[in-house]
């Protein structure tokens, strides 16, 4: 012990330095074991981040490796499937009904003596897909020429009692009361202040309460020069009057869409059979299409040839009983030449398709006659403008006199109506008969509108013309008649594509190729 003392003492004395020294190096010994877990942990890390993206990427994509699958979870992808079958199939369902609900009035009148017209035309359903390089092969001429003599007489049973009860100018029984009314006030007969006399008041043919609905002469000279004019007009040459196939289709269209509107009226005015029993008394005018105007989401003018109401110069008759709009109000298209309401070989759509912006997109543009082809025609869901996938959007635009309190029974009707006409803008007492007032300006807030923009209701009361507007107590009115107008559009739907969806899904086709629905320029 006597000689382990020193080195006793000596370790007593530098006990410290040693016991930090051995800390040091256990520390450093833990440092070094540490770190290399980390590491061993840190690479396994990496390894499994690395094997999710890796997953991951094969779920977002498919492989382009024969028999890889895209998903590496079967059960997930298997009800994917079930999720877009389900999608798909309640798409298709809503599609059908649509357009089961307007088959019903897509008929081609019984006016056109000839089964095999509707045959032929029928089999091109929608319209668009037409190749009119058949008219050349197919010995369309004769059929087109009969539905250019005869189509005419369809709008007497339109305005006929059976429908709108309105007296069109056209029929031919109205031609030879007239040679006799002639006649009788060239013997003396028929003088006087009241409708069919010779001074005081406009100066009629006829008495207006033989009628429930009066249509003005003007918009009613515009449907018969469309349902008569097809030289130089659209597509059409000037070497002869008979139609092209698409622009029988196109005034069908029109045909079709205003039956339904005519119907809609009807319902209003139930079996009210006098003016003066009617809740709406008169038609101002009623367009479609590039008719109604460009920009329905604003408050812009019609197309210049429903403006001509009650100008005495192209003889027409004003039967609203307002003041006959001035031309220069409107500072028209220099380019566009609207004499007499016509379709003349100045029209301003000369050398297009007839559906050239016929059609409007979500937000009123016209389209082009290629972007609806394209669609319609498409092999593959479209980029831009998929709702024409499933309908085509055409502008509706109609000016009435009526009783302000059914207004909320029009819109409703035209809703309900088999081709479910959507109102978007409703204006009363800012039109003059013709339109020679309508400005581009609503007020988008306050008394005088709610919402004059982007498809939203736009109201408003007095004449655009009148710097102070004044209204009679709603007691002391003897007649609630005001004249409205109203903006919309309606959807005319295409036969239903589903495989194209199930495609653009990857899901299994169903007994035929992606454009199965479509028709195909088959030759007639």
């Amino acid at each position: 012990m006597d000689k382990l003392a020193p080195a006793i003492q000596w370790i007593k004395k530098n006990g410290f330095w040693l016991a930090s020294g051995f800390l040091t190096l256990l520390m450093i010994g833990i440092w070094f074991m540490t770190t290399g877990t980390i590491d061993d942990q840190t690479s396994k890390g990496e390894s499994a981040i690395k094997s999710s993206v890796s997953s991951a990427d094969a779920i977002m994509k498919k492989s382009a490796e024969e028999g890889v699958k895209a998903h590496p979870n079967q059960s997930t992808e298997d009800g994917m499937k079930r999720e877009m079958e389900a999608t798909i199939n309640a798409i298709v369902a809503a599609w059908e009904k649509r357009e089961a609900d307007q088959k019903a009035i897509l008929v081609w009148p019984k006016v056109i003596p000839n089964e095999r017209f509707a045959q032929v035309f029928e089999r091109f359903n929608p319209p668009e897909t037409f190749n009119e390089e058949l008219q050349k092969e197919s010995g369309l001429d004769p059929l087109l020429e009969l539905y250019r003599l005869r189509i005419p007489d369809h709008m007497n049973y339109l305005c006929g009692d059976d429908l709108l009860r309105t007296r069109w100018k056209y029929d031919p029984k109205y031609a030879l009361e007239a040679a006799e009314a002639e006649d009788d006030r060239d013997s003396g007969i028929g003088f006087g202040g009241g409708p069919g006399g010779m001074s005081g008041g406009p100066k009629l043919d006829y008495d207006p309460n033989d009628y429930a609905v009066l249509w003005s002469d003007l918009n009613q000279d515009l449907w018969y020069n469309k349902m008569t004019q097809f030289q130089g007009r659209d597509d059409q040459n000037l070497a002869t009057n008979t139609p092209t196939p698409l622009q029988c289709y196109m005034l069908q269209q029109d045909l079709w869409l205003l039956e339904a509107m005519f119907k809609i009226l009807r319902k209003i005015n139930g079996n009210a059979a006098a003016n003066d029993l009617a809740k709406i008394k008169t038609i101002d005018h009623v367009a479609f299409g590039r008719l109604a105007g460009k920009d329905l989401g604003k408050l812009t003018p019609p197309d210049m040839r429903l403006a001509k109401n009650g100008d005495a110069e192209s003889g027409g008759q004003s039967i609203l009983g307002m003041d006959s709009y001035e031309e220069e109000d409107y500072g028209g298209d220099e380019d566009e030449d609207y004499s007499g309401g016509s379709f003349g070989i100045n029209d301003a759509f000369v050398g297009r398709v007839p559906y050239d912006e016929r059609y409007v997109d979500v937000n009123f543009q016209p389209l082009a006659a290629e972007v609806v082809k394209g669609v319609v025609t498409g092999t593959e869901l479209p980029t831009e403008n998929l709702e024409l996938l499933v309908a085509k959007r055409v502008p509706v635009r109609i000016a009435l006199r009526m009783d302000e309190r059914s207004i909320p029974d029009f819109m409703a009707e035209c809703a309900n109506s088999e081709f479910a006409f959507e109102i978007q803008q409703v204006r009363w007492n800012r039109h003059k008969p013709g339109g020679g007032d309508i400005v581009d300006n609503a007020p988008a807030s306050g008394p005088g509108g709610l919402g004059g923009r982007g498809g939203g209701l736009a109201f408003g009361s007095g004449s655009s013309s009148a710097t102070t507007l004044h209204s009679s107590p709603i007691e002391t009115r003897t007649s609630y008649d005001v004249n409205v107008e109203f903006f919309g559009i309606v959807k005319i739907y295409n036969p239903v594509r589903e495989n194209l969806l199930r495609a653009a899904a990857g899901l299994e086709l169903k007994g035929g190729p992606v454009n199965s629905s479509v028709a195909t320029e088959a030759n007639p």
